[in-house]
């Protein structure tokens, strides 16, 4: 998908159906689509669980 912000777009839904970024217009944003997105955590240091 999409870079937003700090985050990036890994999913879109439209009408509780998923979009793909591979089907063209459809997978333009629009006004009430759900997307997934993933954040960096920033705060959390590195994972020491081994």
């Amino acid at each position: 998908m999409r870079d937003i912000g700090p985050g990036m777009v890994v999913r879109l839904y439209r009408s509780g159906k998923p979009v793909g970024f591979w089907e063209g217009e459809q997978a333009v944003v629009r006004p009430g689509d759900i997307l997934l997105e993933i954040e960096p955590n920033l705060l959390s240091g590195p994972n020491t669980d081994n």
